[in-house]
C-alpha cells in the first residue's frame, strides 16, 4: 500500500498499471487481504460509495486471481480534533458531537463489506472470500 492512496488508485494500478503479476494470478495458495477505504472516507466520501469502490476492487481481485481474499472491515478511527472537523469530517461523521467521530459510518461501510462477502462466497465459492471485522 501507499499512504493517501484511495480504492480507485489502488485498482488502476492493479489493472492499468500492471501490478498484478502473473503469478498471483493463477497461484491458488495465496491469500490476499484487502484492508483500504479508510482515505476515502476520510476525503469526504458518502459511507455507500466507499463501500461500492471496494466491492469493485475486491471483485476484480476475485475475477482476476484464483487465490484466498479475505476482506476486512474498516478499523476504527480515532476521534477527529475540534480544530480539524470543518477540514476531516463530512457530514457523516457527526461533527457536532463532543469529539466527532466516523464510527457510525465506519459501522455502515463494514456492514455492506460483510453483505457482499456473503455475496461473492456463494460466487466464488466459500473457499475464496471470508470476511472480518475488528
Amino acid at each position: 500500500a501507499i499512504p493517501g492512496d484511495d480504492v480507485e488508485d489502488v485498482l488502476w494500478r492493479l489493472d492499468d498499471g500492471g501490478e498484478l503479476s502473473s503469478a498471483l494470478r493463477v497461484d491458488e495458495s495465496v491469500t490476499m487481504g484487502l484492508l483500504i477505504g479508510e482515505n476515502d472516507l476520510g476525503f469526504g466520501l458518502p459511507p455507500r460509495t466507499v463501500a461500492k469502490r471496494i466491492i469493485k476492487l475486491a471483485r476484480f481481485l476475485l475475477n482476476r486471481t484464483r487465490g484466498r481474499l479475505l476482506i476486512n472491515g474498516l478499523l476504527p478511527m480515532g476521534g477527529i480534533p475540534p480544530a480539524m472537523s470543518p477540514l476531516r469530517c463530512p457530514a457523516h461523521c457527526h461533527p457536532e458531537d463532543e469529539k466527532p467521530t466516523f464510527l457510525p459510518a465506519i459501522s455502515d461501510i463494514n456492514s455492506r463489506l460483510h453483505m457482499a462477502s456473503r455475496s461473492f462466497a456463494a460466487e466464488f465459492g466459500a473457499r475464496r472470500v471470508s470476511f472480518v471485522d475488528c
